[in-house]
C-alpha cells in the first residue's frame, strides 16, 4: 500500500488489500455508498497525537504569523505560484 501509518499492524494491511481486491469489483455506486460510510465514520475516531517536531513547528509557524499578520500570500497566489493559471 502506499500510505501506511506507524500504527497499521500487518493484519490490518493484509485485510486493506483484500478488501481492496473487492471493492474493484464493485459499482460505481457502491464505492460511492462504501466512501460515504467510511467518511462517516473518520470524525468518530480521535485524532492521533502530534509529534514533537510538528508541534515545535506549528508553534514556529504561529508565532512567524503573530509576528507579521499581513505578511505572506493569500491561499490564491499561492495556488497561482504552485499550479500557474489554470
Amino acid at each position: 500500500m502506499a500510505t501506511e501509518t506507524t500504527d497499521t499492524s500487518a493484519a490490518e494491511l493484509a485485510l486493506i488489500e483484500t478488501l481492496m481486491q473487492q471493492i474493484a469489483t464493485m459499482s460505481l455506486a457502491g464505492r460511492l455508498r462504501l466512501l460515504e460510510v467510511i467518511g462517516d465514520s473518520v470524525p468518530l475516531e480521535p485524532h492521533p497525537p502530534l509529534s514533537e517536531a510538528r508541534k515545535q513547528e506549528l508553534s514556529r509557524r504561529v508565532a512567524e504569523w503573530e509576528a507579521n499578520p499581513v505578511g505572506g500570500i493569500s491561499l490564491e497566489e499561492w495556488e497561482r505560484e504552485k499550479f500557474g493559471d489554470v
